[in-house]
């Protein structure tokens, strides 16, 4: 039997955007945000105690988790994804369109991968915060072992499935950058890092910590690590480009970068 909590995940999850996130990372999610606001704390303590879905809270406490989702996981995503048997470059394609930032990229991905890699062959790459993104692992030149890692949700199912079914060497795992522990315990011996479009969100969520992952990251000595950021918003619009923080972050960390643009994405590329 659904308990009243499961239920209340249950519908916060009925958004399309956040269909295909795990119940188990919502739960986690909703337990964080009621650490660090005391109003909806008690709004929580009294709907959870009276297990009233008509009482006002209960729009109120979906209506906050439901933010705070798609402000770290559910804005990129476009529609729902379909199942796919073969796996075909046209079905990846297709895939490929229903997320935004690789919808975005996706007329670009030879040009940003033939800049990243002209003249280092990746051996393995480590995406953190992948999204559909190791998808475009067919428009790499080489067969390089991929390493995706995203928050808990349907979407890892799909990339493991793809890895099996194109023979490519890789694995689909669930991680949240925001937990350092579990990234010291993910990235072994990496070779390529990507981090495409993940940094804002994790400033975000708590400012500084973008220093702290890009310190323990360098601590495994990869060869390279490509940082990206979005140069427009969600609703289009231009945004500052430049990110003079992370050109700072990095210095302190005693490492420099160079940088390339396409039309909607900003790519920093530090070379060790």
């Amino acid at each position: 039997m659904t308990t009243f909590k499961e239920q209340f995940i249950i519908d916060v999850l009925k958004k399309q955007e956040l269909n295909g996130l795990d119940p188990f990372f919502a739960q986690k999610e909703l337990d964080a945000l009621l650490e660090t606001n005391d109003a909806l704390s008690r709004v929580a303590h009294d709907l959870f105690l009276k297990e009233n879905h008509r009482a006002a809270g209960y729009k109120l406490l979906v209506k906050a988790l439901r933010k705070r989702l798609r402000d770290k996981f559910g804005v990129y995503h476009l529609q729902t994804k379909k199942k796919t048997g073969t796996f075909s470059d046209d079905d990846v394609f297709k895939l490929l369109q229903t997320h935004r930032s690789t919808n975005e990229r996706l007329s670009f991905y030879a040009q940003v991968y033939g800049e990243l890699f002209a003249k280092i062959v990746p051996t393995s790459i480590h995406d953190l915060g992948c999204g559909l993104n190791p998808l475009s692992s067919i428009f790499l030149p080489t067969n390089v072992t991929y390493y995706a890692f995203d928050l808990p949700n349907k979407d890892l199912h799909l990339l493991q499935t793809f890895f099996q079914t194109r023979q490519q060497t890789g694995s689909a795992a669930p991680l949240d950058l925001m937990d350092l522990e579990a990234v010291d315990n993910a990235v072994q011996r990496p070779d390529t890092i990507f981090l495409f479009k993940v940094l804002d969100d994790l400033e975000r969520g708590k400012r500084g910590h973008s220093k702290k992952l890009l310190e323990l990251l360098l601590s495994k000595h990869p060869r390279m690590i490509v940082i990206s950021f979005p140069t427009q918003t969600i609703g289009g619009k231009q945004q500052q480009s430049h990110r003079g923080w992370l050109v700072r972050v990095l210095t302190e960390l005693g490492v420099r970068a160079d940088s390339f643009v396409i039309p909607t994405e900003l790519f920093f590329v530090v070379k060790l």
